[in-house]
């Protein structure tokens, strides 16, 4: 079952060859087809009003993307927050928790330690978990983590983040690429944020721009770059310098959506990786996982485990196991707006004054 997995995520990103990976594109294009008229029809029901959203009765801005995989939302859902809470306001969370482990989500998890006094409301229900808040407490501006295709919550402002690196995949929709929906969807954002763009070319950012105003030409965008900020010893929760790893030998280990962005900030960074462990989009971490983790190191000959915040979430629960012998090293993100900041911070003025 995980090889047939393997061989249908590798159709999808067109990384299969061979007479077997056409067959499969082939049934994956069909379900394609199929999956972009579900969408047609879903959105059809909304603008008609046979399905209705609902509205909360207060702001609500959405962070998502067209795309499966990491374009970098958390940092960004922070940032959002954190500017809420700079202008005196007050916001709240709603997150779906995807692939949650024994109740548990690594987003909503980063987003608490992030942002305390700050409430993260966990659910596939999002409106249901806001009208339950709003019965006994209040809010300024609800942000709505991944929700782009969760159109039946109303929202003020639609915000998309684009992947520099790999915007549309190979421009197919699920399950034959990696598109969440027909691009023409990009229609309804209202702000665009192009993430990872010092990753490509001058060219390269300025075609995808292009390329974007061409399907949105009334859409702003703004460019971003995730910066990684700092270390932080995940037995001592100790920051250190983001320079104090250059030259160090480690292992790696990522079960994100993206895993070759990490590696390549790993590179950046100076670290020099001995062996890195990839594992699935929001891995859940087993007993044997750091066992292996931590035999890696030993032979090796290496104390530094390096890992992303998610991963860090995951892995806290065998933190007395993985810290004995090994250093656990979490690098921190943030998100830092290149082009188009007062653009970003005056929509937020502008949702905070209705």
């Amino acid at each position: 079952m995980r090889r047939l997995a393997t061989l249908v995520y590798s159709t999808m990103t067109d990384k299969a060859k061979g007479k077997r990976a056409c067959l499969i594109g082939m049934g994956l294009n069909l379900l394609s087809r199929l999956y972009s008229f579900s969408i047609f029809v879903i959105l059809l029901g909304y603008k008609k009003g046979i399905l209705r959203q609902e509205r909360l009765g207060c702001p609500v801005i959405s962070i998502g993307n067209v795309t499966v995989g990491g374009t970098g939302k958390t940092p960004l859902v922070i940032a959002v927050a954190e500017a809420v809470r700079s202008k005196g306001a007050r916001s709240v969370v709603l997150t779906r928790g995807y692939r949650q482990t024994d109740g548990f989500s690594d987003e909503a998890a980063l987003l608490r330690r992030h942002l305390p006094g700050v409430p993260v409301l966990v659910g596939a229900d999002r409106a249901g978990q806001a009208r339950d808040f709003l019965r006994d407490r209040c809010a300024d501006v609800f942000i709505l983590d991944d929700g782009f295709q969760h159109w039946r919550l109303f929202r003020e402002e639609d915000w998309v983040l684009i992947d520099a690196t790999n915007p549309f995949g190979n421009g197919a929709v699920l399950p034959r690429g990696i598109l969440r929906e027909p691009l023409k969807g990009l229609r309804r954002a209202t702000l665009i944020i192009l993430t990872k763009t010092d990753q490509v070319s001058v060219e390269q950012k300025e075609a995808l721009r292009r390329t974007i105003e061409r399907m949105c030409p009334k859409t702003h965008v703004i460019e971003t770059v995730h910066r990684p900020v700092a270390w932080v010893d995940m037995a001592t929760d100790q920051t250190k310098p983001i320079e104090s790893l250059r030259g160090h030998k480690a292992v790696s280990c990522c079960g994100i959506g993206r895993p070759d962005s990490f590696a390549k900030t790993l590179l950046d960074l100076g670290v020099e990786v001995e062996r890195s462990f990839v594992f699935g989009d929001h891995h859940g971490y087993t007993r044997q996982d750091c066992q292996a983790l931590k035999a890696a190191c030993a032979a090796h000959g290496v104390t530094n485990l390096v890992t992303t915040e998610k991963d860090a979430v995951k892995l806290r629960r065998f933190a007395p196991l993985l810290t004995n012998e090994t250093r656990v090293m979490v690098v921190k993100i943030q998100i830092d707006i290149i082009k188009g900041k007062h653009v970003f911070l005056e929509r937020i003025d502008r949702l905070l004054r209705r």
